[in-house]
């Protein structure tokens, strides 16, 4: 169709996700949503299960798809766990082509990101597609001006002065198994009237196990290379130093107003 979507969810990342992301007020927010409109749901960009696991334990019948197969490993891993059995789809919500429709279709913090203006767009269509009749689509949507750090770059002179610098420190937590993981980002681009935001994350493994080399603890975590498209990756040799190659993610922040709210307004279906 076109170029995949350009997305950082891999590797260190998706682990990321995994260990850290895993609650907030969406997750209420949306069950309550999910027993309202009905079941079958689907958890689109479902990640390594923030909702989907909660939806799980509330005995939804619920799928989740997700672009990254590492943050799928990692979910599947997580409901295993607890016991749960989670249907998971490696698919990229513009390719959607799952075997069932659904009451209920989730998009949380997903939509618009990394992919282009036609990507979003078919993504609109392949929801609508797999609604039953009667069927809701709940999709939020990041807000272009929610980010006040961003604001001085909608003047042309102060866009001149991306990339930002990549910062000294970034965000360090530690894993489960106490392992140290960082995440530093900086803004690389911005384009106020395509309303969209590139931006690079660099993943290191700050502290891997003791008796196991920097190399392996990173191949364990999940490469960020292997299988992916080498293009959407600088960095190429910061792996060997202990750091993963650095991914980007385009977030394309209004996708098309006009299609969305057009899908919207009618993604609650009537029969024939």
């Amino acid at each position: 169709m076109t170029d995949p979507p350009q997305v950082w969810h891999y590797g260190l990342v998706a682990r990321w996700w995994a260990e850290f992301n895993t609650d907030g007020p969406e997750i209420d927010y949306f069950r309550k949503l999910i027993e309202r409109y009905g079941e079958p749901a689907l958890d689109v960009a479902c990640g390594t299960g923030r909702l989907l696991i909660p939806f799980l334990r509330a005995g939804l019948d619920i799928d989740g798809s997700d672009i990254s197969p590492d943050m799928l490993a990692l979910c599947s891993e997580k409901a295993r766990r607890e016991g749960l059995t989670a249907r998971l789809y490696h698919q990229p919500m513009h390719d959607l082509a799952l075997p069932r429709k659904y009451r209920t279709i989730v998009v949380c913090g997903g939509f618009g990101l990394g992919g282009s203006r036609h990507q979003d767009q078919e993504a609109l269509r392949r929801f609508f597609d797999h609604l039953e009749p009667g069927g809701a689509l709940l999709l939020d949507n990041y807000l272009p001006y929610k980010d006040a750090d961003e604001w001085r770059y909608w003047v042309k002179e102060e866009r001149q002065k991306l990339p930002e610098p990549w910062p000294s420190t970034g965000r360090r937590r530690q894993a489960e198994n106490g392992d140290e993981i960082e995440l530093r980002g900086r803004l690389a681009a911005l384009d106020p009237l395509d309303q969209a935001a590139l931006r690079r994350v660099v993943p290191n493994h700050a502290h891997p196990p003791k008796a196991m080399p920097v190399n392996r603890a990173l191949a364990l975590a999940g490469t960020l290379a292997t299988g992916r498209r080498t293009s959407a990756l600088r960095g190429r040799g910061a792996a060997a130093k202990g750091r993963a190659a650095i991914p980007i993610l385009t977030s394309r922040h209004w996708a098309n107003i006009k299609a969305i709210k057009s899908v919207i307004s009618s993604s609650v279906r009537t029969s024939q």
